[in-house]
């Protein structure tokens, strides 16, 4: 791969990791969906949602109310080959009920999503994300 290739890889992952968290916080579960592959596995809170299915059945039970903030940051892709990469994102998560604006809280979670992309026909998708807790605000 040339520097124009990875650059590329790069940039496409790294786009996903933003509009996946972007997608979650504004209740767009078919657009999550769609930025993994339709075999994708998503690991959360000790919970593994396996397909297109389970990710959408998960995201639907999101209650209406519910107000989240994904800060992504430290985003690392590193591609593999030309058609697969690893990657990861820093996340800090805040979170409200209620109307916007809500007040403003400590953070709930510090942590990390590990990923594996892949180049599908319709471009990189997410084949495999895990999200990793490092901090926890106390209760």
């Amino acid at each position: 791969m040339d520097e124009r290739e990875i650059a590329g890889i790069e940039a496409a992952c790294r786009r996903l990791s933003i509009a996946f968290a972007v997608h979650v916080d504004r209740g767009r579960a078919d657009d999550v969906v769609a930025l993994f592959t339709p075999d994708g596995v998503f690991e959360r809170a000790g919970l593994r949602l396996n397909g297109a299915t389970e990710i959408a059945a998960f995201l639907a039970k999101r209650p209406a109310t519910r107000i989240t903030r994904h800060i992504c940051s430290n985003i690392l892709i590193e591609p593999v080959d030309s058609t697969h990469a690893r990657g990861i994102t820093y996340f800090t998560l805040f979170e409200g009920e209620g109307e916007t604006p809500a007040p403003m809280q400590l953070p709930l979670t510090v942590g990390e999503y590990r990923d594996d992309y892949v180049r599908t026909a319709s471009g990189w998708r997410i084949r495999h994300r895990r999200s990793v807790g490092i901090f926890r605000r106390s209760q």
